[in-house]
């Protein structure tokens, strides 16, 4: 009894073309998440004028850990009776359509096959990319960390042909990369500015990003969208708690890309109106008192943190991965072109900032760039680690 000739919707393993059913619910999906995800760089860059980077980087992955603890157990009503169930059912680990139509979540921690995926989750999607991007942005404005962020889906196919078992047509290439130079063009033009020594740490974090997102999008084909993330979030769970307790306890950590981090910018009633503090001042033992945060200030950065740990570390992965299992990778990953002008999309309906012409037919550009992608032929191909998913997928 071969791989090859277990039904597709039994197995969960996706068919070398997806149908076109798969492919319209896998695109829905890929573009609710990047529309999640096309806040991701201006509510950072929020949390970060009254949160510390510690908090704002490996602070969400450790948040949204603890939420995808929560939703495990409310979606499962875990109890010993229900784990002893589990461990007393062959193959656990892979999630198959019950009776009744409810799916089961699957055991806590992965089986051993998937263990090299989901370590490549927790580095590059849980790890790398929030903590290096925060990084990168407490120096760099976000219209400088999208010219970076134009190459994620081009990396990405290429994580996806190297690891997901994904063999793109030259045509899929042609677009991919045509798209990734418009989105890059566009960022520039919009004022992105010179390199600057910021961009390795934003590079790095994108080059772990597409590596975790090609690895996520591989197990979702046979545990869905939730527990790729989440076992990613919990496998890393001691690093981003020591890296935020770490990053938090430096001096200076609050406030890194905002007003908060030094004196109020405008005179100050009383003694403080006057002068700023000087040498004569530090040495008289009278210095400026840190400026309160204003309330509505807090209160927008701890909703961008809040946005940013359930929505963008955990809710939009699982929609993510669910769609990339749907219509592959190297497809999915196109989508994520649009996010800049969603991101824009999202500045015009929200803050009223105008859009340009420029923005419309860069926009415009991409859209038709992503159409031709999604395509363009794109074979599945079983290499090393799709052989060894064909083998567990036999087993069961």
């Amino acid at each position: 009894m071969p791989a090859a000739s277990t039904p597709a919707p039994t197995t969960g393993h996706p068919p070398r073309q997806p149908d076109s059913r798969q492919g319209l619910l896998g695109a829905t999906l890929g573009l609710l998440a990047v529309a999640l995800f096309s806040l991701t760089l201006p509510a950072t860059r929020l949390a970060l004028e009254v949160l510390p980077p510690g908090l704002v980087g490996p602070g969400r992955a450790a948040g949204a850990a603890v939420l995808a603890a929560l939703a495990a157990g409310i979606l499962t009503g875990r109890s010993p009776g229900h784990r002893r169930k589990a461990r007393n059912t062959p193959n656990p680990g892979t999630a198959r359509q019950c009776p009744g139509g409810r799916k089961p979540w699957g055991p806590v921690w992965p089986p051993r096959d998937d263990w090299p995926g989901v370590l490549l989750v927790a580095f590059g999607t849980v790890t790398v990319f929030p903590w290096f991007s925060t990084l990168a942005l407490t120096r760099l404005p976000s219209a400088h960390g999208a010219v970076l962020l134009g190459l994620l889906p081009l990396l990405t196919s290429g994580f996806a042909t190297w690891r997901a078992g994904e063999r793109p047509s030259g045509r899929f290439w042609m677009a991919a990369l045509a798209g990734s130079g418009v989105v890059t063009g566009f960022a520039v033009y919009m004022g992105a500015g010179k390199p600057r020594p910021a961009d390795l740490w934003m590079l790095a974090a994108i080059v772990a990003a597409a590596a975790g997102h090609a690895a996520g999008g591989r197990l979702a084909r046979r545990h869905g969208g939730f527990l790729p993330i989440a076992w990613g979030l919990w496998v890393a769970l001691p690093v981003t708690l020591a890296a935020t307790a770490v990053m938090t306890a430096l001096p200076g950590a609050a406030g890194a890309a905002g007003p908060v981090a030094g004196p109020p910018a405008g005179p100050v009633p009383g003694p403080a109106a006057g002068p700023p503090a000087g040498p004569a001042a530090a040495a008289g033992g009278v210095l400026p008192s840190p400026a309160p945060v204003p309330w509505d200030k807090a209160v927008l950065a701890w909703l961008a943190w809040m946005y940013i740990t359930g929505v963008t570390q955990l809710a939009g992965f699982v929609l993510w991965y669910r769609a990339m299992a749907l219509a592959g990778v190297a497809r999915t990953s196109q989508l994520q072109l649009l996010q800049p002008f969603l991101t824009l999309l999202a500045a015009r309906v929200g803050l009223g900032e105008p859009v340009g012409g420029i923005t419309v037919l860069a926009a415009l550009a991409v859209a038709a760039v992503v159409a031709v992608g999604r395509r363009a032929p794109v074979d599945v191909v079983p290499g090393p680690a799709a052989q060894g998913e064909a083998r567990l997928l036999a087993k069961g």
